[in-house]
């Protein structure tokens, strides 16, 4: 994990780390290079873009592990393809809740 760091400049630390599972964790980290506190989170299955990490990061997830609450809907629209070969775009919705 400290591997991921190495971009933000020797001296960089995890400062706050929270998991939801395997593949689902968040952590909070002090870079160095830019003498500020950021954060990442990843969760497998689910394509963090702007919209869906409003709805799942660092903060939900802890929050979601420290005190049980109602998982959280991510709907987005993806591209498939249908059995006679035709591109449509459908709107998936996804479910996300610690484990």
């Amino acid at each position: 994990m400290t591997d991921e760091l190495e971009g933000y400049g020797a001296g960089s630390h995890i400062k706050e780390f929270v998991s939801g599972g395997p593949k689902n964790y968040a952590y909070k980290f002090f870079a160095a290079k830019d003498n500020e506190e950021k954060g990442t989170c990843k969760v497998k299955g689910i394509s963090l873009n702007y919209a869906a990490s409003q709805l799942v990061n660092f903060d939900t997830i802890k929050e979601m592990i420290l005190s049980p609450t109602d998982p959280v809907y991510i709907t987005s629209k993806n591209i498939r393809r249908t059995k006679k070969h035709k591109v449509v775009t459908r709107e998936e919705t996804k479910i996300y809740k610690p484990l």
